[in-house]
């Protein structure tokens, strides 16, 4: 496709993704065929929008003159490429997205279409050979249409001097179109309505719509049904999914990976529960000057894989006792872990079918190396009220950050704490017969009425600049990055607490009262304690960009005073009920319904469930990358030994350590767990993790020293999947057991004959 056409199409999506960002019922739904799958309305700027805070924001002179200078400094830089039209182009699609993001626009994935497969004998199907999407961007230009185009015949004549852009007439319909990778794209207006298509026939479904011969989606009942969930009386933007109809499209384009023809596309969507999902929703509506914004999954109860954790029981009336007023970030949920971590043990099964062994095989390794049941042991004793809470006066903006777990039974918990800190103790209390070991402890003090533990680590070349801390306490887990904050915690500040305070009460009532997750971000007194970091940043930024665009200014950085203007707290719920979640917040600036940290749970949990093949996977990639890194070690070794021997190999392993060739901890695997055993005169104590086979042979008695194996790591302990392997020619490799086989064979045959 030529790079002007390209232009044209990214110059006009630019405008898509700035008009794309919410006063009328849902914006432009009424011009939208009905059959749209994907939707984004934008009601444009109105006096209630210009009112909010963030269109007062917008509205400010520096704000103003800051996108000024940018549009100036990107013209200049623009300038200096070698496309002579650029910086034309830049200022053409700037000018249009200054008119476009001021009106009433929409966004609308239609279709996508995929090819035809023909059958093993049948001819080559017509048409595209991949899937094309079918889309559109519409903008209603009111009476600034002619303004507008001024400027879109001016890109057009730019692009258009080497682009194949045809004129099309279709009765009173006329655009521009040219042909892309995926499709046609088309062009043009219909009254006043200016569109940007992709796909067949998008263009005349546009002007069907918009001249009301078509339904729209504003008619379509399962639509309607959902925006009344959502919309309130100044919907700023709206977006809808028809997830069913994604999902379909989604498993004709995923690769079939089985032997019968069948892929594992829907056991996946039905492990992390969105199978039931028939629609989502989602509106910004401006109340009072702030945005209430509300995101509704529809999907039936019971909520399993990633809606799970967004579906617990509603907050009780304590979940936010003992908050400070002055806490920057609180964060309570109802959550029950066992049954979190049995969703992602079901999510990752349906991954990836080794994904769940994986995980069992690790939760049993730490089990092992703790010496209790993690399940039983740990998470069946906790409750499924969690608070995550940050506050200045329980030990500093993010230091002061503590995490509280009710238990259901403290006693029997305690007791696995009790187990886990003996095995942890041992593990970090590092070599002692080592000087400049680190060496960690488990410390534990009195603080009031609370006992705090926590780890001290002492002789580590880099300073830790923290001291992990834990207690229980009246029934609660504390955990901290440091013992003074959970000290605080427990004791309490001279703040007042936060359910007190009339501004939090106020803004609590903005969200569900049966909210299973509550979030509230104390805004203002976060932009206050970072405004320095970001005043010295972009002070830095904009002097290192001062040679290229004189324009921008430190002076443009806004004040202080000015920025806290407009900033309020924020505040964001996830409940549940029998027929879908409902995810919303309200806060001063939009975004906070689909960028809220509610969301967290969802997709981390998402993203948890997807990674763990990944994650187990890298965990034991990186167990056989430190064991090919102690046979490397080995080789070194003997090298050493052989060269200063008259190329004899060692007797054995135990000789290079004597020797000092080779530290004794390098005798045993990471994948294995087991540590070294040592006589009463510090000599290692075979077995070994590796198996020598160079005794009593000399480096020249090896004819093919690639393929000869010096040492090898057990194969059991890879539960024979395959094995390290160190070569007499000092190369290490990961081998399956078929090859290990083979050339163990070989190797035994010429040790037997050197022997003879």
């Amino acid at each position: 496709m030529n790079t002007k056409i390209t232009k044209t199409i990214v110059a006009l999506s630019i405008i898509a993704v700035l008009t794309s960002i919410s006063p009328a019922a849902v914006p432009m739904a009424e011009k939208v065929p009905g059959n749209a799958m994907v939707y984004v309305g934008w009601a444009g700027q109105s006096l209630t929008f210009k009112g909010s805070m963030f269109g007062q924001l917008l509205n400010e002179p520096g704000v103003k003159e800051l996108f000024g200078t940018i549009k100036t400094a990107a013209s200049k830089a623009l300038e200096m490429t070698e496309e002579q039209d650029a910086p034309a182009i830049f200022d053409s699609t700037w000018a249009m997205a200054a008119i476009a993001w001021q009106k009433p626009a929409a966004v609308a994935l239609l279709d996508i279409k995929i090819p035809r497969q023909g059958g093993k004998n049948a001819a080559p199907a017509a048409g595209p050979k991949e899937p094309t999407p079918e889309g559109f961007i519409l903008i209603d230009l009111q009476k600034d249409k002619a303004a507008f185009d001024v400027h879109f015949q001016k890109l057009l004549g730019l692009v258009g001097k080497k682009a194949e852009l045809s004129q099309v007439a279709i009765g009173n319909l006329s655009y521009h179109s040219t042909s892309t990778p995926a499709g046609p794209c088309s062009m043009g207006y219909v009254g006043n309505f200016f569109f940007l298509s992709i796909g067949d026939g998008a263009a005349t479904k546009i002007a069907s719509v918009v001249n009301g011969k078509s339904k729209s989606l504003a008619n379509s009942a399962k639509f309607a049904a959902a925006m009344k969930e959502v919309a309130g009386q100044n919907v700023q933007m709206a977006y809808y999914v028809d997830l069913p109809r994604l999902l379909t499209i989604a498993e004709k384009l995923t690769p079939k990976d089985s032997p019968d023809g069948q892929n594992k596309f829907r056991g996946i969507i039905k492990a992390i529960g969105i199978d039931g999902v028939t629609a989502i929703a989602g509106a910004s509506n401006i109340v009072d000057r702030g945005f209430h914004e509300k995101c509704r999954i529809f999907s039936p109860a019971p909520h399993r894989g990633v809606l799970m954790p967004a579906s617990g029981k509603p907050l009780g009336a304590g979940a936010l006792a003992g908050i400070p007023a002055d806490a920057d970030l609180v964060v309570a949920m109802n959550i029950d872990p066992v049954k979190v971590l049995a969703e992602i043990k079901q999510i990752a099964s349906a991954i990836d079918p080794n994904a769940r062994k994986e995980l069992e095989e690790g939760l049993s390794e730490a089990c092992e190396q703790l010496g209790l049941d993690v399940d039983k042991d740990l998470l069946a004793h906790m409750g499924d009220q969690w608070t995550l809470i940050s506050a200045p006066s329980l030990g500093g903006t993010i230091t002061g950050t503590v995490l509280t777990v009710q238990l259901k039974d403290a006693t029997k918990f305690s007791a696995s704490l009790a187990k886990i800190e003996e095995q942890v103790g041992k593990m970090i209390a590092g070599n002692p017969n080592r000087r400049r070991s680190p060496r960690g402890t488990i410390r534990k003090y009195k603080s009031g009425e609370v006992e705090v533990h926590y780890v001290s680590v002492a002789g580590s070349r880099d300073p830790i600049p923290v001291a992990p801390a834990w207690a229980v306490h009246k029934g609660k887990l504390y955990l901290a990055a440091f013992p003074q904050v959970i000290a605080a915690a427990v004791g309490g500040t001279k703040e007042k607490p936060l359910t007190q305070s009339p501004a939090f009460a106020a803004l609590r009532k903005r969200v569900s009262p049966n909210a299973s997750i509550l979030t509230y971000t104390n805004t203002p007194s976060l932009v206050r304690q970072f405004y320095g970091a970001v005043l010295a940043g972009g002070t830095a930024g904009i002097n290192a960009l001062g040679k290229f665009a004189p324009s921008i200014k430190p002076e443009m950085l806004p004040p202080l005073p000015k920025v806290e203007k407009y900033i309020w707290a924020d505040i964001s719920a996830v409940s549940s009920d029998a027929k879908g979640i409902t995810i919303e917040s309200y806060g001063s600036m939009p975004g906070g319904g689909l960028l809220s940290s509610n969301f967290s749970p969802l997709r981390q949990g998402l993203a948890t469930s997807i990674a763990l093949p990944a994650l187990w996977s890298a965990k034991r990639q990186a167990r056989q990358a430190v064991s090919m890194a102690n046979l490397k070690g080995l080789g070194l070794g003997i090298t050493i030994y052989t060269t200063e021997n008259n190329d004899n190999y060692p007797p054995g392993l135990i000789k290079l350590v004597e020797t000092g060739s080779l530290p004794a901890e390098m005798l045993m695997s990471p994948n294995s767990g087991r540590k070294v055993r040592k006589d009463s005169k510090g000599k290692p104590i075979p077995p070994f993790d590796y198996v020598y086979l160079g005794a009593g042979l000399k480096t020249t008695d090896i004819p093919e020293p690639a393929m000869f194996i010096l040492a090898y790591e057990r194969p059991e302990i890879n539960k024979n999947k395959g094995t390290n392997v160190l070569y007499a020619d000092c190369h290490v490799a990961w081998v399956s057991m078929a090859k290990f086989h083979r050339d163990l064979a070989k190797t035994q045959k010429w040790v037997a004959e050197n022997n003879k």
